[in-house]
């Protein structure tokens, strides 16, 4: 599927600048490019090597800045720390217990040190529900407390087969949940439902994420508090094979059924040489910037987890 990509930072007026009608030309002057950009952005590709663990996806930091993924299937976390050239696992490993049969984990947000929150989805069409799951740390070992079901008839919708929680980010008080299957509202613009839930009075608000392309899909979530305004700082990935995006908006916290246009921050294609990766994992890191994390397993495994740190990409 062919798509144009949308280049950001000036990029994408050197590109048309540059055209030419000799494709090797013009293949070189792009890929010159794109080394432009990532050096711009100081950008970091590495793998991430996870013996016999495969497809993980979802990203965030825990209280003691690790970063954290889930595998979709394997029922466990995996901790990993990014530095200066490599990313690499620690010792660090949580064994989940009480994932439902059928459910795949796709999204995680850490609620505190001991409690963290996993979207699921399932192989099944016209779904009603998809489930949130909150578990309490214990040792190497997280146990499902709570079951927090998302019903899609907060957004007039039923899930798509095999599409579900795919983005899920928290704070200590809320839950932030995005649908991976985009809809249309009443002008057909297409956007990805979002769902935020407050922890403490078990109540939902909802919002409209509006997508920047004709074919996107959400692939996960980030966020923080915005300690000037109160609202959710967040990070999204929008992607659809070649289409590959990051966006950065922000969630009020006491208003509902908004239609919130994002920000572009980078086109991930444009730094990427050959296929884009399946980026399904995104977060800020301690040290400045935001770190990606590609899941590796659709209907196969292709290749190692990949990790990109940008480290001078700025979101405020």
């Amino acid at each position: 599927m062919k798509k144009n990509s949308v280049l950001i930072f000036g990029v994408s007026i050197f590109l048309v600048a540059c055209a030419s009608t000799q494709p090797r030309t013009s293949t070189s002057k792009a890929t010159a490019g794109k080394k432009l950009l990532a050096a711009k952005l100081d950008v970091h590709l590495m793998t991430l090597q996870t013996p016999e663990i495969f497809g993980l996806s979802g990203l965030d930091l825990d209280s003691a800045s690790r970063f954290w993924a889930v595998a979709e299937r394997d029922r466990v976390l995996l901790a990993f720390k990014v530095q200066e050239g490599h990313a690499q696992l620690t010792e660090h490993k949580l064994s989940l217990i009480g994932v439902p049969e059928g459910a795949d984990t796709e999204s995680l947000g850490w609620i505190d040190s001991t409690h963290f929150v996993l979207g699921t989805e399932r192989h099944e069409a016209n779904r009603k529900t998809d489930d949130i799951l909150l578990f309490e740390v214990s040792g190497d070992i997280a146990k499902l407390e709570e079951k927090i079901d998302l019903p899609y008839a907060l957004f007039n919708m039923t899930a798509n087969d095999n599409q579900g929680i795919e983005g899920l980010c928290a704070t200590e008080s809320y839950v932030l949940a995005g649908v991976e299957n985009g809809t249309s509202d009443t002008t057909s613009k297409r956007f990805a439902p979002l769902a935020l839930y407050d922890l403490k009075h078990k109540s939902w608000r909802t919002a409209r994420l509006m997508l920047s392309t004709e074919q996107g899909m959400l692939s996960s979530l980030a966020c923080r508090k915005n300690e000037t305004n109160g609202h959710l700082e967040v990070l999204a990935i929008e992607r659809y094979y070649s289409i590959s995006r990051l966006l950065h908006f922000e969630v009020a916290l006491d208003e509902d059924a908004r239609s919130i246009i994002p920000e572009t921050l980078v086109d991930l294609a444009s730094l990427s040489d050959g296929d884009v990766p399946n980026w399904e994992g995104v977060m800020w890191h301690p040290a400045g910037g935001v770190v990606l994390l590609s899941d590796n397993q659709t209907s196969v495994v292709s290749g190692p987890v990949q990790v990109m740190w940008i480290k001078k990409l700025e979101t405020n």
